[in-house]
């Protein structure tokens, strides 16, 4: 048997690959961990927007109830070790981060009590549980490639700065998620409603970003409206960002500077 001090090391020596783990940004092992929580996440997300979807929900209705006490034994496990290795646990808990990760259990634990097509309720907490979306913010720094990779990627993708790529891809994912969400919320419910599913106001949102505009999908409600309105400046703005950061990697491709060949 282990004796009492040879216990004591153990949880010590524990405590320190949990907080290499957790809190080490330079670790190996923070950022695998991260990629799991990161595609945990994806995961999570995926399953509400399928869950939408009336056939998907009529035919694996059990399998959607398992996966949503998997992500809730995940994510709990993780927001009470991010608590336990946190050196200032006052602060996690009430920070941004802190609220978030919080955010993304509350609604499972309700949802694990209700029907999986409660109406109202269940679309709101929905709505929260895509907030997990969110946390990937903080893995944004790690997704770079390595110099192997971007060499085989050529000159031109070499010079782009991966990170703005990056944000830019992020923002995109979380402006067609949230607006498609919010269009469900506000109109899935009314006679004649164009977004019965998240995946239909994904479709919309898409279109409406990249201003194509088909027209076969429109918003019914004044909440719709502004929703709507709400997601083509987003797309505006997206426009422009993706602008800066394609015209900035094609200067510095063709001039090897910012400001073009004559430098000034």
């Amino acid at each position: 048997m282990l004796g009492p001090h040879a216990s004591i090391y153990g949880m010590k020596r524990l405590r320190r690959v949990l907080v290499r783990a957790f809190q080490n940004e330079e670790s190996k092992l923070y950022f695998s961990l991260n990629n799991f929580i990161a595609l945990a996440i994806l995961a999570s997300v995926v399953t509400v927007i399928f869950e939408t979807v009336p056939s998907f929900t009529a035919s694996y209705a059990d399998i959607f109830y398992t996966l949503e006490w998997i992500f809730l034994v995940i994510f709990g496990v993780e927001y009470a070790l991010r608590i336990y290795t946190a050196k200032d646990k006052r602060g996690y808990v009430l920070s941004p981060i802190g609220i978030l990760d919080l955010a993304a259990l509350l609604p499972s634990l309700a949802l694990l009590g209700l029907p999986l097509q409660s109406l109202a309720i269940l679309w709101v907490l929905r709505l929260l549980r895509i907030l997990r979306l969110l946390r990937t913010i903080r893995l944004v720094r790690f997704i770079a490639p390595d110099a192997r990779t971007r060499s085989r990627l050529g000159k031109f993708v070499h010079e782009i700065q991966w990170i703005n790529i990056e944000i830019y891809l992020f923002a995109l994912l979380l402006v067609v998620v949230f607006s498609a969400t919010l269009m469900f919320v506000a109109e899935g419910h009314i006679p004649g409603t164009h977004f019965p599913t998240i995946p239909d106001g994904m479709w919309w949102a898409i279109v409406t970003i990249t201003t194509v505009g088909y027209g076969d999908m429109v918003p019914l409600t004044v909440m719709g409206k502004v929703i709507a309105g709400l997601t083509m400046i987003c797309g505006l703005a997206l426009f422009a960002l993706m602008l800066v950061v394609v015209g900035h990697a094609a200067q510095r491709a063709l001039f090897g500077s910012e400001v073009g060949p004559t430098g000034s």
